[in-house]
């Protein structure tokens, strides 16, 4: 029987999948999915893909600029 190698995804992949995320919901139900991958030695949960799902929830609770900056405003 031939042994079947796992599914092989690449960081960038990860991480732009956080980005694209609009709800605390939807990030806390990939983040959920990110996990159990993680058990299944599918992925590695990297230091950078953490701080990106900080970010995103940053983004996401405070509306846009996490650097200070308001919403449409230059």
């Amino acid at each position: 029987m031939k042994k079947t190698q796992p599914p092989q995804y690449s960081e960038s992949l990860l991480i732009k999948l956080i980005r694209e995320t609009k709800t605390i919901t939807d990030l806390t139900g990939l983040c959920n999915l990110y996990r159990e991958l993680e058990k299944q030695n599918d992925i590695v949960i990297t230091y950078k893909m953490n701080s990106e799902v900080k970010l995103q929830q940053q983004t996401i609770i405070y509306g846009g600029d996490t650097l200070g900056k308001t919403p449409g405003v230059s």
